[in-house]
């Protein structure tokens, strides 16, 4: 079965959390029960010295006053730190001590045990080799007395009463832990949950859209790298809609183009075969059959060319006159300025205009410009093309009279097969992908070229190229 994101990310954030606190745990666990020792050792030794301080007292000062005082005192300490005060001799004997001392000590001290209590202050845990029946903290302070030391002060602790208090840290700090780990486990599911609900909604989408769905679109909630996910997944979504939208429109245009053209052909051609077509008019239909088998042809040559672009365009740069293009793609509509008695103004900015490009390419740029200020043009229209330079750049603009092109149509004529006039009254033999092309090779060149367009007045196509 697979793993979710949901689960991962709610797995790891318990984990690393309470791996995270159970060290805090411990090293919180081990800094107070060191302080509680500390601080509990601190407090025995302050209370051996005031035994030995009250020792070497009562012995200078011996009397039943000073004996009372000395066993009340005694007594005080060891309830006051909840454990037991006795004297050791050097035989290891207690000669003195609180009055619960033989409720702890069982019998005469062994002597390693007495030869360390006399060589300095002590102080440690344990049962010492029984004289004590469970643990104790054991703290002791030589008595010197006259240049001797003839006994030892002790203060033992019974170990349940420091266990008592590391027992209780112990509880505070796993109760902490478990407290804090159920918290972040509501935190973390929440916050997993955030980061994955978007994700899943993702992936849910991208199984439609592979379905062939692309009106799929993923909500967009708050502004992190998700929510930036999730727009650009619907701008993705978009763009393959258009895009199987112009796939879907490429190929029933690519169909319409090449079905009027080859049902003319067929029905002419089987026309003049069974004679339904008298002889006499053979030479007319075949000039017809000839122009649809030359428009078929122009039209898998721009296919070949589109997708040749699409597949990335390989200019062939070469430095050429801008001007001397202009005049000699002028010149290959001449019959068709004098057809229609359009008027061509044509305007240089210079003798020579040098620019660095693929001169085939920009040749195909301005027939296509002049074919369509022609076709689109009326009667005593006229073509006015002007080129004008910088030191870096070079601008052409094709100006032609006529109907002009709605706004609305502006922004699609550069589309794959958009034509303007849908009904081909006046462009009987264009495919639209003319302007395309232009598009794109002006682009591959680095350049910029838009349309403008005033209704039945004039329309203005301007292109920019870099010299170089």
């Amino acid at each position: 079965m697979r793993k979710t994101i949901f689960g991962r990310i709610f797995t790891f954030n318990i984990i690393v959390v309470s791996f995270c606190l159970i060290a805090m745990g411990i090293l919180l666990f081990t800094f107070f029960t060191n302080n509680v020792l500390g601080e509990k050792r601190e407090s025995l030794q302050d209370a051996v010295g005031h035994v030995t301080e009250l020792t070497v007292f009562f012995q200078d000062n011996p009397n039943s006053a000073t004996e009372r005082i000395y066993e009340m005192t005694v007594n005080e300490i060891a309830h006051r730190v909840g454990g037991v005060v006795f004297l050791v001799n050097a035989d290891g004997e207690v000669i003195s001590g609180s009055a619960n001392h033989t409720e702890h000590i069982r019998g005469t001290l062994p002597s390693p045990l007495v030869s360390r209590l006399f060589d300095g202050e002590f102080a440690e845990l344990g049962r010492f080799s029984g004289t004590f029946s469970t643990s104790y903290f054991l703290v002791s302070e030589p008595i010197s007395f006259h240049g001797t030391t003839p006994a030892v002060s002790c203060v033992a602790v019974p170990m349940p009463n420091i266990n008592q208090y590391r027992n209780n840290i112990f509880r505070t700090v796993l109760l902490s832990i478990a407290v804090t780990v159920i918290l972040t486990g509501f935190i973390s599911y929440f916050l997993s949950r955030r980061i994955s609900k978007p994700l899943k909604n993702i992936s849910l989408a991208a199984k439609r859209i592979a379905k062939g769905d692309f009106s799929t679109e993923v909500p967009v909630h708050g502004n992190d790298e998700i929510a930036a996910l999730s727009e650009t997944f619907n701008q993705m979504t978009y763009s393959l809609k258009k895009l199987e939208d112009m796939r879907d429109g490429f190929i029933a245009n690519v169909s319409h183009e090449l079905r009027t053209p080859m049902t003319t052909i067929s029905g002419f051609i089987e026309g003049i075969l069974d004679e339904t077509i008298p002889p006499q008019r053979q030479a007319e239909y075949l000039r017809i059959v000839l122009a649809e088998t030359k428009r078929l042809a122009r039209l898998v040559n721009e296919l070949l060319l589109v997708a040749r672009m699409e597949g990335g365009i390989s200019l062939k740069r070469t430095s050429f006159d801008m001007n001397e293009v202009v005049r000699v793609a002028i010149l290959r509509f001449e019959s068709l300025f004098t057809e229609k008695n359009i008027r061509a103004d044509i305007s240089f900015d210079g003798e020579a205009c040098p620019v660095v490009g693929d001169r085939d390419a920009i040749d195909r740029v301005l027939i296509n410009l002049f074919d369509n200020a022609l076709k689109f043009n009326r009667e005593n229209g006229y073509v006015a093309v002007s080129v004008t330079q910088t030191e870096a750049t070079v601008t052409v603009v094709v100006e032609n009279s006529g109907e002009g092109i709605g706004e609305a149509d502006l922004k699609m004529i550069w589309d794959k097969f958009y034509k303007t006039d849908r009904s081909r009254s006046k462009d009987k033999t264009g495919v639209g992908l003319g302007l395309y092309l232009v598009k794109n090779i002006i682009a591959a060149h680095g350049g910029r070229v838009h349309a403008e367009s005033e209704p039945d007045v004039c329309t203005r196509f301007t292109f920019t190229l870099p010299k170089k």
